[in-house]
């Protein structure tokens, strides 16, 4: 019976819908990137308060692990990582994932949780997948990670928020397996913008954000070893607290223009809503009908995920989505009050 159930918990994490394909498990002539985006809505019970929907830390936590190790992600990207169930999520990694420095457990709970406030990251957290010994790929090369190695990460803590939880950015340039991607480097940004535009929060943190990005590429030290963007993918993600997809929203628009959403590649800035490059209708991933863990009455796609295709008048690797997915689980089953959204990329 144990095993059993085994399978059928297995079955369930690897379960989702997805109008443009499913990104299930991975070929031998697989020549993509796998990047999960999600809002993981680990928040401590002392801090969610008795009325809150934030429940079964520890166990959703742990699915989020075993999701992220099943599927096989290359580069997972979660946000709302607040310290409860961090070592949980860390757990079903199986060893096989480097945690990101200055994001990762520190094996207490409290610990995890007073770090995470003491080092002002914002519940952001990333890791890489650095051993495919397991995975049966006959391409030559592959038998290496798609990721090779991190070479460089950055912090930003956005100097306001409406919810005073030190939201902001954190951004990770990893190498690439040559033999696999054209392009040699990856930056990956992940953020979490606020639940509200009050006090426009939002227009100024996607404005801290496109600084941000700036930044990075003219640093030396963030880009040392790549000296051509050309050479180098760029990508942001993460919970935007913004509908991608409906009626046209004034807010949409101001986001849209800071960072090029839409605009032609030969713009100063342009950006592709990868999600979108691949299906007329994305699903919602935040959805007061079919998730019980969502606490606002709110039906939309607020979990974006943008490929960059120039920079300040700098053209970098183009990105392209094969086919992505936003992750269900059965009602009462959820993982978060987020769908995870997994895309399989080619650079």
């Amino acid at each position: 019976l144990q095993f059993l159930y085994l399978i059928a918990s297995v079955c369930v994490l690897t379960m989702g819908q997805s109008q443009a394909g499913v990104a299930g498990s991975r070929s031998a002539t697989d020549r993509t990137l796998r990047l999960l985006s999600m809002n993981a809505f680990l928040i401590p019970a002392v801090v969610a308060g008795r009325e809150s929907s934030c429940t079964r830390q520890q166990e959703r936590a742990a699915g989020i692990g075993r999701l992220i190790a099943t599927r096989e992600v290359d580069v997972a990207c979660l946000q709302e990582m607040w310290g409860a169930g961090m070592a949980a999520v860390e757990a079903g990694l199986a060893q096989r994932y480097a945690v990101l420095p200055s994001c990762g457990s520190w094996g207490v709970e409290l610990v995890d949780v007073v770090m995470q406030y003491l080092n002002r990251r914002g519940g952001l957290w990333q890791a890489f997948l650095h051993d495919r010994n397991n995975c049966d790929h006959n391409v030559a090369g592959t038998q290496l990670p798609r990721v090779v190695s991190l070479e460089a990460t950055r912090w930003r803590t956005f100097p306001f928020s409406n919810t005073r939880s030190k939201k902001g950015l954190h951004a990770a340039r990893y190498a690439l397996n040559p033999y696999v991607f054209k392009a040699n480097f990856l930056i990956v940004v992940n953020t979490h913008l606020d639940p509200s535009n009050a006090n426009d929060a939002i227009v100024r943190q996607t404005d801290i954000l496109a600084g941000f990005v700036s930044e990075l590429l003219r640093c030396k030290v963030f880009m040392s070893g790549c000296d051509d963007l050309n050479d180098c993918a760029l990508l942001i993600v993460g919970d935007f607290n913004v509908h991608a997809d409906g009626a046209a929203s004034p807010l949409r628009k101001a986001v849209y223009n800071t960072l090029g959403v839409g605009c032609p590649s030969s713009s100063r800035r342009s950006a592709r809503d990868l999600y979108r490059s691949v299906s007329a209708a994305p699903p919602y991933t935040y959805d007061i009908k079919s998730n019980s863990l969502v606490e606002w009455n709110e039906q939309g796609r607020l979990d974006w995920q943008l490929a960059v295709d120039s920079w300040d008048g700098e053209p970098l690797a183009r990105v392209t989505c094969k086919q992505c997915e936003a992750v269900t689980q059965p009602r009462g089953e959820e993982l978060s009050d987020h769908w995870g959204v997994v895309l399989d990329l080619a650079m």
